[in-house]
């Protein structure tokens, strides 16, 4: 598949509103400027209704709030705390050609770290902040994948609600019950997560209904309706 102007190119990015969010990636792909990520980290966020902040704080919102805005900033900062290995890995990532069962190891398990590294964030500015919860902090994936792809749109599926369901319709039936997941061998126990599954079944899905070729923002456009086959 020839390469794709993701800033550009309007059919392939599903339209002219995911243009403008991977030229706000293309034009600052870097976490070393925590300004910049506390506006990539809103921006992706909201737009893509993910906001990483939902649910973490005393308000069960992600109106834009000081209680808000400060945990966008803190966990902006912790991005940036680590932008050395995070700019590392994302730039290796895109290094492939595209997401295969080869190197789909890679790019999970960078996921989960990422995930990983935003809900530590979260607990500690709750603990910070003296904000006390019945509910522990819950992965962000679906805002990890949505943030991760925009940086690396060609090795990241977009996961969230709909998608899995409407993946499930077409893999096993709306009544269907999915199989136990097959796990690469030599995969560690800590990388068999829900995205993990996800990106598996995605890539399954695109091996039998993509011959001639896909990429993680087609397969999502094709699921949510926003792209027409």
């Amino acid at each position: 598949m020839d390469k794709i102007d993701w800033c550009n190119d309007r059919k392939a990015a599903g339209g002219y509103f995911n243009n403008a969010l991977y030229r706000v990636t293309a034009n600052q792909p870097m976490h070393s400027d925590p300004d910049v990520v506390f506006a990539k980290v809103v921006i992706i966020g909201r737009s893509y209704s993910a906001a990483v902040t939902r649910g973490a704080g005393q308000l069960p919102t992600d109106a834009e709030t000081e209680e808000d805005r400060s945990l966008n900033t803190f966990i902006a900062k912790s991005i940036s705390n680590n932008s050395k290995w995070i700019d590392k890995k994302i730039s290796y990532i895109n290094n492939y050609d595209n997401l295969t069962i080869n190197n789909i190891f890679d790019i999970v398990d960078f996921h989960r770290k990422f995930d990983d590294l935003i809900i530590k964030s979260i607990k500690i500015w709750r603990k910070d902040n003296n904000i006390i919860s019945k509910k522990d902090v819950s992965s962000r994936s679906s805002f990890c994948s949505k943030y991760l792809h925009f940086h690396a749109p060609m090795h990241f599926f977009i996961m969230d609600s709909i998608a899995q369901r409407r993946l499930k319709e077409i893999m096993v039936g709306k009544n269907g019950r999915w199989p136990n997941t097959v796990w690469p061998e030599g995969w560690q126990a800590e990388t068999e997560t829900d995205y993990a599954r996800f990106s598996l079944r995605m890539l399954d899905h695109a091996k039998r209904h993509y011959p001639n070729g896909w990429t993680p923002r087609l397969i999502d456009g094709h699921l949510l309706g926003y792209i027409k086959p």
